[in-house]
């Protein structure tokens, strides 16, 4: 307890009835992500990881998704080796895998619940230049947003529901 950091708060429940903590070691090599019920009090460790040769990584990135038949949360993970995005069951469980391979998601910009799609950049293409694509939340779609078969570093603003964005190009 004397050196739990907390790396991350999200609200997970769309009338805020349970948050997720992510907690962390000190030296940042064990995380543990905790599921607390706001009223009770009550809690539940549904993602557990260490990584005793390096660190973790911490990405910023729990994002709930409302309306899906599970309580799920979007958030990137390196446990793949890749930072990939995962959607995760609030209450614990497998994971589905939204996006994977030899490649990293550098962000994810924002999620159409509506379209039920997440916008993220990613290095694809290669890992000196930044595209962005759309993601179903299936992970069954996946889709560009800029043209991949040229060199690029782009990055975007998106409007809170993804709906309208602002797309900028940094080169080469």
């Amino acid at each position: 307890p004397d050196n739990l950091l907390i790396a991350g708060v999200a609200w997970v429940t769309e009338k805020h009835e349970r948050v997720i903590l992510r907690t962390r070691n000190r030296v940042q090599d064990t995380e543990k992500v905790v599921l607390i019920d706001v009223q009770s009090g009550n809690t539940q460790v549904v993602r557990e990881r260490d990584d005793k040769d390096g660190w973790l990584e911490n990405y910023f990135a729990i994002s709930y998704i409302p309306g899906l038949s599970t309580p799920s949360y979007v958030d990137i993970s390196d446990h793949s080796g890749w930072p990939h995005i995962y959607l995760y069951p609030v209450s614990g469980g497998e994971p589905i895998a939204l996006t994977s391979g030899n490649w990293e998601v550098t962000a994810i910009y924002s999620i159409d619940v509506k379209r039920g799609l997440v916008y993220y950049q990613s290095t694809e293409r290669d890992s000196k230049e930044r595209h962005i694509f759309t993601v179903s939340l299936d992970g069954k779609t996946k889709r560009p947003l800029v043209d991949i078969s040229k060199e690029g570093y782009y990055d975007a603003s998106l409007s809170p529901e993804g709906g309208y964005y602002a797309l900028s190009y940094s080169g080469p």
